[in-house]
């Protein structure tokens, strides 16, 4: 059975932006899931986005057994969710650099 790869985008894209790497993955060894982030895509509009809403609707969408790769605010997510307990098989944090990572509290006026 496929390895069910959960792949969270950055922030302001959706989960189409996985469409090129989805398109290159191993069928039979990986099954991807890119998931919309809320806010984002066909998630919806979400005020205000926090990680711990990010966090919820990953693993709700997310199944029992998982690897995880997030690139920017899905590396944060990612992040925060191994943090928090999460237990993917893998994961991959992209996009952010540490300092994106260690000190993302100080960006959100950027983001903003």
């Amino acid at each position: 059975m496929p390895e069910s790869v959960v792949l969270l985008h950055g922030f302001s894209a959706t989960r189409r932006s996985w469409d090129r790497v989805v398109a290159l993955l191993d069928r039979e060894r990986y099954r991807p899931l890119p998931l919309d982030l809320p806010g984002h895509g066909e998630a919806g509009a979400v005020r205000p986005i926090t990680f711990d809403g990010c966090i919820a609707h990953v693993l709700a969408g997310a199944p029992d057994r998982f690897s995880l790769c997030g690139y920017s605010l899905g590396g944060r997510t990612t992040v925060r969710m191994l943090v928090r307990g999460a237990m993917p098989g893998r994961a991959i944090v992209a996009g952010m650099g540490l300092d994106g990572i260690v000190h993302s509290g100080g960006r959100s006026a950027f983001f903003e």
